[in-house]
């Protein structure tokens, strides 16, 4: 499937960013993210709202939502 990549100043005119993790594959990315590492998920920044769907499988050990 081909990917489509955006630059995070093209990120930053929407008005809702929507992240999907799933799959205890992803529980890695997202410990750094949630940890503040400097990646991209944590630069790009909407006009709005920012939601994460996770599924059980992804979300780190000692999180606590």
């Amino acid at each position: 499937m081909p990917r489509v990549s955006l630059t995070l100043p093209a990120l930053a005119s929407c008005r809702e960013m929507l992240f999907e993790l799933s799959g205890p594959d992803k529980r890695a990315i997202l410990t750094r993210v949630l940890d503040g590492e400097n990646l991209p998920a944590n630069r790009a920044h909407s006009t709005g709202e920012t939601i994460w769907l996770v599924d059980e499988a992804a979300l780190p050990e000692n999180f606590r939502g």
